[in-house]
């Protein structure tokens, strides 16, 4: 099984991988206990793809040199690096190449703006960068994208900045003047296909 693969199904399910020599460290929900043991058995492929998205993470601390390090610079990747790297690595599958590269874009800006505070509230990584896994059988027209309930926020934001954070939520400024709201937790049911997130709630500001 494809290393890269197994890694986003990991990110999905909200653990956490890390590299230690010839091992890795796995930390996450109990409940995603049969994908602990699957990683295990593709040690060598996940290693490997850890590799590359640690790569992939270099650049991008390269890219956020700017002179001097300072607070107003400073790229806060902490607990989303891993994600980050491996959303830069390769376009998930069943995704546009346009969405997957807006997402890369939204999810940088995001991580470098709101990464602390959204670390500190417990929002985990596939709260941000999280995707639906794919069926063993998909109609034609299948898109991750079109499963609202298991899309992360980066995916949904469109270009569109967060202007606001709480441990349930998050708020995103749109140029219609209709502010709309991510749920973290108990998000609707399947959206339909070509639903958006001006779909699920806004307010006006």
């Amino acid at each position: 099984m494809d290393g890269l693969t197994l890694l986003r199904r990991a990110q999905d399910a909200g653990l956490r991988l890390e590299m230690a020599g010839t091992a890795i460290k796995i930390t996450g929900p109990k409940e995603a206990e049969p994908l602990v043991r699957l990683l295990a058995e593709h040690k060598a492929q996940v290693l490997e793809a850890l590799r590359l998205a640690n790569g992939e993470l270099q650049k991008i601390q390269e890219m956020q040199k700017i002179g001097p390090a300072s607070p107003k610079h400073d790229l806060h990747l902490g607990t989303y690096s891993q994600a980050l790297a491996a959303l830069r690595a390769e376009c998930p599958a069943y995704v546009d190449a346009a969405d997957w590269q807006q997402a890369i874009e939204d999810g940088h800006r995001f991580v470098t703006q709101w990464g602390k505070q959204a670390e500190g509230l417990g929002w985990a990584p596939a709260d941000l960068f999280g995707l639906q896994t794919p069926p063993e059988k998909q109609a034609p027209n299948y898109r991750r994208l079109s499963r609202y309930d298991q899309t992360g926020l980066i995916w949904l934001l469109h270009g569109r900045p967060v202007i606001a954070l709480t441990k349930t939520a998050a708020t995103i400024l749109a140029p219609s003047g209709v502010n709309l709201t991510y749920g973290r937790h108990n998000k609707p049911a399947p959206a339909r296909l070509g639903d958006s997130v001006d779909h699920i709630s806004g307010a006006r500001a």
